[in-house]
């Protein structure tokens, strides 16, 4: 894992770290636009996708109702 993603994952193990905030311009979380960046950066993407749910992202949240949940990406 490179630097960066070791130092996500130090950040993301944080008590009380929120990991679905609602980014109030788009009505994404940052699981969201971990998928959309994978999409043009597979590995480094899913790197975070991973790294994001497993500290408690919730694949399934549905912020924006007009985009469907990063699951379905």
């Amino acid at each position: 894992m490179l630097v960066a993603g070791y130092v996500m994952d130090e950040l993301l193990d944080l008590e009380g770290l929120e990991v679905d905030p609602v980014n109030i311009i788009e009505a994404d979380t940052p699981l969201h636009k971990a998928v959309y960046f994978a999409k043009s950066e597979k590995t480094l993407g899913l790197d975070v996708v991973k790294l994001l749910v497993d500290a408690g992202a919730d694949p399934r949240y549905v912020s924006n109702p007009v985009r469907p949940s990063p699951r379905h990406h």
